[in-house]
């Protein structure tokens, strides 16, 4: 933690990679190597890291309790600044869709879903992912901005 922190990403990655060779089965572990690599600028090595880690997450007992919208949501956010702009639609879209994420994550993967289909010129789609983060209750700090998207579609990168 304090590694990472100080930007000191090589120190932290080699740390967490000691930790998820020791403790496979932990999914903080292995998540946060990806997590690591993605701020590091190793972008195409985080995405296949995500990819690993949902992989092993669907695997029976592999992981207790896996926290699939972290992994999807990182991803997402990787492929976006690789403007993988379908594929993020696609692990937003995923991250927002998890049963157990919190109502500040669900929003902020569902308006970043809605960016990607509106990038993607799929309208309907995005104002589906828009009205999500309208929502009544929980989280509103993403509500201005789908509101906003909801009358001029997203255009930005």
């Amino acid at each position: 933690l304090f590694l990472r922190h100080d930007g000191r990403y090589p120190d932290a990655l080699t740390v967490e990679r000691s930790l998820q060779k020791d403790y496979p089965h932990n999914y903080l572990f292995c998540l946060e190597v990806a997590n690591l690599l993605k701020d590091e600028g190793h972008g195409l090595e985080a995405i296949a890291a995500y990819k690993q880690v949902l992989d092993d997450a669907h695997k029976p007992n592999y992981f207790v309790e896996p926290r699939y919208q972290l992994a999807w949501f990182g991803m997402a956010d990787t492929e976006r600044g690789y403007n993988l702009i379908q594929d993020a639609a696609y692990g937003y879209t995923q991250a927002a869709q998890q049963p157990n994420s919190s109502d500040w994550l669900r929003k902020r993967a569902a308006l970043a879903a809605g960016q990607m289909y509106d990038l993607l010129h799929q309208r309907p789609e995005a104002v589906h992912m828009y009205q999500q983060v309208l929502q009544p209750g929980g989280d509103q700090t993403q509500a201005d901005a789908a509101r906003r998207y909801l009358q001029t579609p997203y255009q930005g990168k």
